[in-house]
Formats: structure tokens, sequence, C-alpha cells
């Protein structure tokens, strides 16, 4: 397969629950890249443990809004491109951005973005909520998984998702992946991955 898959999140750790089982099982098929911003150290260890390679942007964690920044130098022009929906999972602002750049850069590539049952992350909401104005409101957030084009088995992935996880120590409580922001959310997203086609050529044989 001569297209490489690129991951471009906001923060680290936004891999780890969104596609982290896709990039295992497109990296044990042979696909080895991956794009992410700030806490380096973590997010180094996570993409070790999905067999990613990384490039990392220097951007302020909480101003992502602020910037221009052209992510094209950084795709090749056959690359999928997967990142957050237009919800931005939960509605931070900085995946808002992320989202927006990552629209501004495609071309004719081919985008999918990650979705999540409407519901998953209220807790997130709710916690995150206290500290940064969320863009949106809890019932604005998730797709219903009718609206989902590709529905990945990442049940063969599971350990490697929870090792990507686990490197965000300053996101857990006691070292527990599934205690990850929260506890209760993390559990159903360890047997599927959703993504939703969004432009550019449909790879129907990427994801098995």
């Amino acid at each position: 397969m001569s297209n490489q898959v690129v991951a471009v999140v906001p923060h680290p750790d936004d891999e780890s629950y969104a596609f982290a089982g896709t990039l295992a099982a497109l990296i044990e098929r042979g696909q080895n890249r991956d794009l992410g911003v700030t806490r380096a150290a973590e997010l180094r260890g996570s993409c070790a443990a999905i067999g990613a390679r990384l490039d990392l942007l220097e951007l302020p964690d909480g101003g992502l809004s602020e910037h221009e920044i052209d992510l094209t130098p950084h795709l090749a022009p056959d690359d999928v491109v997967l990142t957050l929906g237009e919800d931005g999972a939960y509605g931070h602002p900085d995946h808002l951005a992320c989202t927006r750049m990552v629209g501004a850069a495609i071309g004719k590539r081919t985008l999918l973005h990650a979705a999540f049952p409407p519901g998953l992350f209220a807790p997130v909401h709710r916690a995150i909520g206290r500290h940064v104005k969320l863009a949106l409101a809890v019932d604005e957030l998730g797709t219903s998984r009718d609206d989902v084009d590709h529905v990945v088995d990442v049940r063969p992935y599971r350990p490697a998702k929870l090792a990507s996880l686990a490197a965000h120590t300053s996101q857990l409580r006691d070292g527990d992946p599934l205690s990850f922001l929260g506890d209760g959310w993390v559990a159903p997203l360890l047997d599927e991955e959703w993504l939703v086609h969004v432009s550019g050529p449909r790879r129907e044989g990427l994801f098995g």
C-alpha cells in the first residue's frame, strides 16, 4: 500500500482514545506515521506503544485557535488523514481548531473524522468544562453508529490501546488506563473505533 495514514491531534492523549487501535492495526499492516502537539514525553510513549512515528509541532496548549499553521509540509499527496470530528470529541476549543486546520490543509487527500456515541463524553465534558470554556453543549456531541462509514474492530489491539492510554500518566489515577480523564467512558472504546469519511477518495480496503 503506497499511501500512509497520518493522525493529526491537538493534544497528547487524543490519539489514544480516538484511534490508537486503528493505528495499531494499520501499523501492523505497514503504515507508520503520526502527528501531534505538546506533552511530548507522554506522547512519545504513547506512539511507541502503538508503533507510530511522531512529528511534534510546538504549539501552545489552550491557544491553538490563535495560530495559523500550514500542515501541508507534513502531508504527502496520497496520505489518508485522521483527526477529531466537527464536535472535537467533547467540544474543546483546541480540538475544534485542529479539525479546522486539518480541513484547510487536506486538499484532495482522504480525510476521516473520529466519531463517538452520543453521551459518551458527558462525564469528560462536565469535568473539563469546570476549567475550560467548551464550545459545544453536551447534547451537541456524538454520532449515531448508522452514520459511521468505518467501524474498526480494535479488540485484537486492545493491549496496544491500553498501553497508549497508560503512557499518559498525568491523565490517570494510580496509573490505571481505564481511569483516563475519569472513570467509565474509556471501556466502550476498547472494542470498536468509528470513522466518518469526510472528503477525498474512499479507501474501502484500508480498514479491513
